[in-house]
């Protein structure tokens, strides 16, 4: 019983919450009604710099990324041919030494 009266209360809260607004709203209905579209509208268009803000910032940072991934690849590359070379020159130099060696 007691759920009935409060849902009773509060269809007549919105009824006069209603009333109010239709009496006390500053502007006609089609006046509002342009208002409220061009400020969804602009909303879209904020939201819209947003993402393509938000797509670039992704491209920058992939690009980065992908360039850093870049130079590492070269850095191995060139370290481990530079290990190869001293490994090489360790070889030559071992049967060189080995060969000298009575």
């Amino acid at each position: 019983m007691e759920n009935t009266r409060g849902f009773a209360y509060f269809c007549l809260g919105c009824a006069a919450g209603a009333v109010a607004a239709v009496f006390l709203t500053p502007k006609s209905g089609p006046e509002t009604v342009g208002y409220l579209r061009r400020k969804a509208e602009e909303g879209t268009n904020y939201l819209k710099q947003g993402t393509d803000y938000l797509k670039q910032r992704v491209d920058d940072a992939s690009g980065a990324v992908n360039d850093a991934a870049e130079r590492g690849k070269n850095a191995v590359l060139y370290q481990a041919q530079s290990l190869g070379a001293a490994v090489e020159a360790g070889k030559q130099a071992y049967k060189a030494a080995q060969e000298t060696t009575p």
